[in-house]
């Protein structure tokens, strides 16, 4: 609440509140289906947090965190075994960013949480926060089957051309194209 006062006396108040961006449902939804556990820690009063955490049906949430606690919470998480990938645009996140597993500023926020964040999202709004976890699958995806590409080639072509069971040409013409479907796997766009 914000008191206007005029020679002593109050004439007006004014109620500010933070508004949830459009798409924070639908991320949120999306990140769950990804069966990550989502956690709200904000520095903000315990009845602001709680209607936040309810709305987005977060698994829990903390209020009233000063920066030090942030960064205590992150780092109790990863204590237990727990990989977190924190969310913050503030110079009160700056520590837990530079703690968390995965540190991410978002667009527009201080130059501290941009510099400890391990990532900054650089369009607006809460999507390219989605997107990102999409394209590292995507990339895990690739390095795992370039991955399985390369132990093909060097598990059966190399130990057939020693053995004799192929001949040494065909393992010389095989490894650059082991090397070729690695390159294009690489480079194709996703679906």
């Amino acid at each position: 609440m914000v008191y206007l006062e005029v020679d002593g006396r109050v004439e007006a108040c004014f109620a500010l509140s933070d508004s949830l961006r459009p798409e924070a449902v639908e991320v949120v939804g999306q990140l769950r289906r990804r069966g990550l556990r989502l956690i709200l820690a904000s520095g903000d009063q315990a009845s602001c947090v709680e209607e936040v955490a309810t709305r987005l049906s977060l698994d829990q949430c903390y209020a009233d965190m000063l920066p030090e606690d942030k960064h205590t919470l992150v780092r109790e998480l990863e204590a237990r075994g727990e990989r977190v990938a924190m969310v913050g645009d503030g110079v009160n996140d700056a520590p837990a960013l530079s703690a968390a597993t995965l540190g991410v500023a978002v667009e527009n926020g201080t130059d501290l949480a941009c510099e400890a964040a391990d990532l900054v999202l650089r369009r607006p709004g809460l999507a390219p926060l989605e997107e990102a976890f999409a394209l590292a699958e995507s990339a895990w995806g690739r390095l795992l089957a370039n991955v399985g590409l390369a132990l093909t080639y060097n598990l059966i072509a190399i130990p057939s051309a020693m053995l004799g069971l192929v001949s040494p040409l065909f393992a010389a013409v095989a490894m650059p194209l082991s090397s070729l479907a690695v390159v294009l796997n690489s480079i194709r766009r996703s679906p």
